[in-house]
């Protein structure tokens, strides 16, 4: 699983906000990727308003639908995934 977000290397987008009172947000592409064919099984693409253990288990079913043969055996991924639920 890959969680990528934009980041900022500079607090100007911040600076901006409080001066402006502007707020964009970003999004999170949430991938599933088979380790063997490089294929992208699923994919989830949310705003930062949506925890990722929320759209982790839709994820692992459409990753689960899109195996032609299979199960899935393992999930490796960041902290952000780490939650009773989904094991």
């Amino acid at each position: 699983m890959l969680l990528t977000a934009p980041g900022s290397v500079t607090n100007r987008e911040e600076w901006m906000q409080e001066k402006w009172r502007i707020h964009r947000g970003w999004i999170k592409v949430h991938e599933g990727i088979d380790r063997k064919s490089q294929n992208i099984l699923a994919m989830e693409v949310t705003d930062e308003t949506m925890q990722d253990k929320a759209g982790c288990i839709p994820l692992i079913d459409s990753m689960q639908d899109s195996l032609q043969s299979g199960n899935i055996r393992k999930i490796p991924d960041d902290g952000a995934y780490d939650h009773l639920a989904i094991f």
